[in-house]
């Protein structure tokens, strides 16, 4: 159907699945390199679950808000990327304040490890809702173009 945006909400959850499975492959082959070989999945499977309980919240507000000021607007592909990547951003942004609240103790040691791995999963993430954006949504540009007739009715 022309000028039908495809993308919807679970696209962008789908997505955020899709990059705790990759940082969950990942932690294990970095476990593997560094040494721990017989905790890898363990290791990862931590890793992953509070990355999941800590970011949860608002992967369930960023659809809300992506869904109801994104996608339901009549949007360009380069002014759903802007409006995601922001949100986006701002929302990883606010999850890492909050860790580092709750991490008020050990916020010098562990702050720079916190900050490398969210750093990791938004860009994974980040691809992800891109790839998302690229694969389902229309471009605006090319729906206003006129349908070209193969047949001239005046010949």
């Amino acid at each position: 159907m022309k000028g039908h945006i495809q993308l919807r909400w679970y696209h962008f959850l789908i997505s955020w699945f899709l990059c705790l499975f990759t940082g969950f492959i990942v932690g294990i082959i970095i476990s593997v390199i560094f040494g721990s070989a017989s905790e890898a999945i363990e290791i990862s499977a931590a890793v992953n679950g509070v990355a999941m309980a800590a970011s949860a919240p608002f992967i369930i507000l960023f659809c809300i808000i992506v869904h109801f000021s994104v996608l339901k607007k009549k949007r360009t592909k380069d002014e759903i990327h802007l409006r995601v990547f922001i949100i986006h951003l701002i929302g990883s942004i606010l999850v890492f304040i909050g860790i580092l609240f709750f991490l008020e103790d050990n916020r010098d040691e562990i702050g720079f490890y916190i900050m490398a791995l969210m750093a990791g999963y938004f860009t994974v993430d980040s691809v992800y809702f891109h790839l998302s954006i690229n694969r389902k949504a229309v471009n605006e540009s090319y729906e206003n173009t006129p349908e070209l007739e193969l047949l001239d009715s005046g010949i």
